[in-house]
């Protein structure tokens, strides 16, 4: 019994070293900052609050409203705006001239804002996209869009996660409170700052830039024009950049600013300070289709302050294109990217081998999939196996899920829903290929002999509860001409009498598709 107690106390003090040391080892954390991080530890502080512009949120939330106020829109209703560029100065400098860039984004429902400009206070060569979870300013924080900014890093690129980079960096933060005075709250924002680039590295972050762009996605380019020369020349020089922007070819615009400094040796110390963030912004508009690019105004401080020795220049851009409507957006203005179809094309054949496997649907994890995936807009999987076709489902509209749910789902009805096929095994997983026909809105049309392209257009014809649909590519695949693939589509898949499109009394309805499969 003795014994027994020595060996009980032994063990009690076996635990009580072991909660000790516990113990222990979590103060240390907490004191290297390893642990328990509280807010103000994954926020990004201000450095222009108070300098650049008010520090107080009721003098700064007022003063944005009279900028605003006081701004024209420089542009009509029908103009969609993609990319703005904005001056970064003091809010008493150039904030009129921010104004009437950031008045383009009210009423406008984009939930992420891409900010990109140039790094002032940190030397280094590359990109640097900044990963804490908010920036503050005094009207609040803002959420940074972690899991794009993780994407778009890539070291290989010059693409890094460079937090001195952002540490007292003005330029972006200067557009925050604007964009929280124009948009909803429920904004996030990747801010990314370039130092040093070289053509390669724009181009590449430009390309990357493009396959997230949606449209709930605006860039906002932040950069001041010519530095410090006199006002002539400040208006000379930036009136040839505007010129040279305006006509929107990347390499003309450095070249004209190369040329400028050559010019005013001496007098200019740059034409724009975010000459590359400017120069990435318009290969950006190249590659997303953008169609128009406007001036809306122009100052420098001289005029501000009355000296005009040394003077920095401002101006603001918007670069879009025509509005389209509402409902053609998901499918006119966003096709999807290599990479995007890539993972779709692998999420359809990940989703039919899980389900045959586990019997049950794949989990898909959100924050990795791409913003332009989660549209909502109807998809078709088909499976083919040689020459045959094994199984095709889909559905013509989605409003209810996005387009990477939809696809996993379907894919699996496609394999063991098809009514004309027997379930697919998954001994056949091997000898399938998998092709995707990603749909756009349905358009309801009046003459079918007019208004149906064979080849471009997809058909939905209905009469009452009966619904038939061939997708676009039947037409080309089967050599039908109109009144067999019409024909056909009353027949066999709406059920009706072959004439019944014909006779006036259906309705039609036509969509496009971006259709896409796996190599052989």
């Amino acid at each position: 019994m003795f014994i027994g107690f020595k060996k009980s106390k032994k063990v009690l003090k076996v635990i009580f070293v072991f909660f000790l040391a516990i113990f222990l080892i979590l103060i240390l954390m907490i004191m290297n900052n390893q642990w328990g991080k509280d807010e103000n530890q994954r926020k990004r502080e201000p450095v222009g609050a108070g300098s650049f512009y008010s520090a107080d949120a009721k003098i700064l939330s007022s003063q944005i409203d009279q900028y605003l106020k006081e701004s024209e829109n420089f542009l009509n209703n029908k103009f969609w705006p993609r990319i703005l560029i904005v001056p970064h100065a003091g809010y008493q400098f150039s904030g009129s001239i921010a104004a009437q860039a950031f008045q383009l984004l009210v009423g406008e429902n984009f939930k992420k804002v891409i900010l990109l400009g140039p790094a002032h206070q940190d030397w280094f060569q590359g990109i640097s996209v900044d990963t804490h979870d908010f920036w503050q300013t005094p009207l609040g924080l803002v959420k940074v869009d972690l899991a794009l900014a993780h994407q778009i890093i890539d070291p290989k690129k010059g693409i890094l996660d460079r937090p001195l980079a952002h540490k007292k960096e003005h330029s972006l933060e200067v557009c925050l409170p604007f964009l929280q005075k124009t948009l909803e709250n429920d904004f996030k924002i990747v801010p990314i700052v370039t130092s040093q680039i070289n053509r390669e590295q724009a181009q590449s972050l430009a390309q990357t830039l493009s396959e997230y762009i949606d449209p709930q996605t605006i860039v906002i380019v932040s950069s001041d024009l010519s530095h410090y020369p006199s006002s002539e020349i400040a208006q000379s020089v930036d009136q040839k950049i505007i010129e040279s922007v305006l006509r929107g070819d990347p390499d003309e615009f450095l070249e004209t600013s190369q040329e400028l400094l050559t010019q005013y040796q001496g007098d200019l110390n740059t034409c724009a300070c975010g000459r590359d963030s400017i120069y990435i912004a318009l290969l950006l508009a190249k590659m997303i289709g953008i169609q128009r690019i406007e001036n809306g105004g122009y100052l420098n401080s001289g005029d501000i302050t009355g000296d005009r020795s040394q003077v920095v220049g401002y101006a603001n851009f918007a670069l879009g294109k025509e509005r389209p409507l509402e409902e053609d957006i998901s499918f006119s203005e966003n096709s999807l990217s290599a990479e995007d179809r890539k993972i779709l094309l692998n999420l359809a054949h990940q989703s039919i081998e899980f389900y045959l496997q586990e019997g049950k649907f794949l989990k898909i994890d959100s924050e990795k999939i791409s913003p332009r995936l989660k549209f909502k807009q109807g998809a078709f999987v088909t499976l083919k196996k040689g020459e045959s076709l094994r199984g095709c489902l889909g559905k013509v509209e989605e409003k209810k899920e996005p387009l990477y749910n939809l696809i996993s789902k379907m894919a699996v009805s496609a394999a063991l829903e098809d009514p004309r096929f027997q379930p697919l095994r998954l001994a056949e997983i091997e000898d399938i290929v998998i092709e995707i026909s990603v749909l756009s809105p349905l358009q309801k049309i009046k003459d079918p002999f007019q208004e149906i392209q064979l080849g471009r257009d997809g058909v939905l014809i209905r009469k009452g509860e009966q619904t038939g649909v061939f997708l676009p590519q039947v037409a080309f695949e089967n050599n039908w001409d109109l009144d067999e693939f019409m024909g056909r589509l009353c027949q066999e898949k709406a059920g009706l009498e072959r004439e019944a499109w014909r006779q006036g009394d259906s309705d039609i309805y036509i969509f496009q598709a971006e259709v896409f499969q796996e190599e052989d």
